[in-house]
């Protein structure tokens, strides 16, 4: 059997939103982006516990959850500033309104 993802992404995302979205409530429907130089990790998460998750190089081509099933937009980032706001606008574009964008 192959996973999906290896473990120690799983556990990455795990622990990525177990710190940046604690004390989310459970019916809270959150997409967790975690840009990384050029790529991004995006987490789609149900209060702090991860769902779904992507390895994102291109917004064009990327899974994305159903438009409208995102209340909160979450973005942390260990990139350039502008290689951030390139992908959030790219992947705004995709999702449609969200109800609450915030950086963390």
């Amino acid at each position: 059997m192959k996973l999906a993802h290896p473990i120690t992404e799983r556990e990455d995302a795990r622990q990525l939103c177990s710190r940046v979205l604690a004390g989310t409530p459970a019916s809270v429907r959150s997409l967790l982006i975690d840009v990384e130089g050029e790529d991004a990790l995006l987490v789609f998460a149900a209060g702090a516990q991860p769902i779904a998750m992507w390895r994102l190089r291109e917004v064009s081509d990327a899974r994305l959850p159903p438009r409208g099933s995102i209340e909160r937009l979450v973005v942390t980032s260990s990139g350039t500033a502008s290689a951030r706001n390139a992908l959030v606008e790219a992947l705004l574009d995709r999702l449609g309104p969200v109800a609450v964008p915030m950086a963390a």
